[in-house]
């Protein structure tokens, strides 16, 4: 080989190593995937930004009313007035007692917006996809619809023909070929 084919059989190399170069060193999600390995306070700072996580607070009250009766009480009450002691017995009306229960629950709920993006990307793609099968299935629809995959006068040919065929067979005009 000469000098010259030697040369030329440098430069493919040199081209095919810097092709092969450039479409390995090409991946940015895997170099972001790298840099946040390297710096984690970075990454998680970073995401802490760029998806803050988001509460909502649910407060409810409610509010419950017992009503309990109770039967009046036997009161004895010492008359003074009279010269003897006299003990009277009063009987007291019922009453009721309401007892008012107020109870305040607290509701927190916290939205991971980092999955909720990446489920939103995923919903997104599948409408995307769903779309291109929709369309290519209409597009099929449109070419077949005017085309009949077997015309009707051949079915209608093959149906004459056997049942004039049982037709013979059954008069007896023709018999069966034997070979």
């Amino acid at each position: 080989m000469s000098m010259k084919a030697y040369t030329w059989l440098f430069v493919y190399i040199f081209a095919i190593f810097l092709a092969l170069l450039f479409l390995t060193s090409c991946n940015p999600v895997k170099k972001a995937v790298e840099t946040f390995d390297k710096h984690l306070p970075a990454a998680a700072l970073y995401c802490a930004d760029r998806f803050p996580a988001k509460d909502s607070i649910i407060i409810r009250d409610s509010v419950r009313l017992d009503t309990l009766w109770e039967d009046g009480e036997i009161v004895r009450v010492l008359v003074p007035s009279s010269p003897d002691t006299v003990i009277v017995k009063a009987q007291c009306p019922p009453h009721k007692i309401i007892t008012k229960t107020i109870q305040h629950d607290s509701i927190i709920i916290r939205i991971d917006k980092a999955k909720e993006t990446v489920l939103l990307n995923q919903v997104n793609q599948c409408n995307e996809d769903l779309l291109k099968v929709t369309t290519s299935r209409d597009e099929l629809k449109a070419r077949v619809k005017g085309k009949v995959l077997i015309p009707w006068w051949i079915l209608l040919i093959a149906a004459l023909l056997t049942g004039g065929f049982i037709f013979l067979r059954i008069k007896k005009i023709i018999s069966p070929i034997k070979l």
